[in-house]
C-alpha cells in the first residue's frame, strides 16, 4: 500500500506538444527565450504556437499558498512562489501510463492546468485562457514510513502559476 490523497479532486491537465509547438508554420519556439512564437493571424498580438496533447484527467490534492504570488520564507530558505500546488498519487500516474521508459512523468513545465473538478464531476473551477493556469515547476516527494522495505515515490507535485507576461508586477508588501 502506497497511501492516498485527502480531499481528493480531479485536474484536467493538457500537456504541451514540443513537436506539434515546434512543427507550426510561421510559429515554433523563439531561440532565445525558448517560448512559443505567436503565428501570424492578422491581428495585432497573434495567435499562439503552442498545441497540446489531449487532456488528461487525473485525482489531485489542491494546496493554495495563503499569499498568492508572493514568496514564504521559511527555515531553509525561500518557499516555492506559486498560485497553486497540484499533487498528484504516482501509483495513479502508473496505472495510467503517465510515466516514460526512464520512470520519469510526462508532464512538464508549459503544461497547462485547464479545470478543477469535484469527484462527483461537477466543476469547481475552470481556468480562463488567457490568461491560463500553467505548470512552472515539478517535484517528487511522499516517500513514506516504510520501515521493512524500499520506500517508493508516492507524490508528485505540480507547482502552477497564471501566465502573467504582459502584466504589471505586483507589489509586495
Amino acid at each position: 500500500m502506497r497511501g492516498r490523497l485527502i480531499q481528493q479532486f480531479l485536474v484536467s491537465i493538457a500537456r504541451l506538444d514540443t513537436a506539434a509547438t515546434a512543427a507550426v508554420p510561421g510559429g515554433g519556439y523563439d531561440p532565445d527565450f525558448h517560448e512559443p512564437l505567436p503565428v501570424d493571424d492578422g491581428s495585432l498580438l497573434g495567435s499562439s504556437s503552442r498545441r497540446y496533447h489531449p487532456v488528461d484527467q487525473l485525482h489531485c490534492q489542491l494546496d493554495r499558498r495563503k499569499e498568492w504570488g508572493n514568496p514564504q520564507f521559511t527555515r531553509a530558505g525561500e518557499d516555492v512562489d506559486c498560485d497553486i500546488v497540484v499533487v498528484l498519487h504516482w501509483p495513479e500516474l502508473e496505472k495510467l501510463g503517465l510515466l516514460d521508459a526512464d520512470r520519469q512523468p510526462l508532464f512538464k513545465a508549459g503544461d497547462k492546468v485547464v479545470e478543477l473538478h469535484d469527484v462527483k464531476g461537477n466543476l469547481e473551477e475552470r481556468f480562463d485562457d488567457p490568461p491560463g493556469m500553467f505548470v512552472d515547476g515539478i517535484s517528487r516527494a511522499g516517500y513514506g514510513l516504510n520501515a521493512f522495505g524500499t520506500p517508493k515515490t508516492n507524490l508528485l507535485y505540480l507547482y502552477c502559476n497564471y501566465d502573467r507576461k504582459g502584466t504589471p508586477e505586483r507589489k509586495r508588501t
